[in-house]
């Protein structure tokens, strides 16, 4: 079933350009096929995966956390 968007997604240029491929293909797949859907339809609550407000120095952010192999990866974001 395809999540409809919700929220405009602007992805920096670093992020695809640095970011992304240093990661794990499978990763890099989802990104595109599973993240970027969930931060267009419901950035607030994070969908599927867990998510939270950041504090301190990225408060106004919140993060979206990514269990991968024995790793947790963080994709940081800011809601307009």
């Amino acid at each position: 079933m395809a999540i409809r968007a919700k929220y405009f997604l602007h992805v920096r240029p670093l992020v695809i350009s640095e970011d992304l491929p240093i990661l794990p293909m499978v990763l890099r797949t989802d990104f595109e096929g599973l993240f970027k859907p969930i931060l267009q339809s419901c950035p607030d609550t994070g969908g599927i995966l867990s998510c939270h407000k950041l504090k301190g120095d990225l408060g106004g952010y919140h993060a979206l956390e990514i269990p991968f192999d024995d790793a947790e990866y963080r994709l940081v974001y800011r809601i307009f």
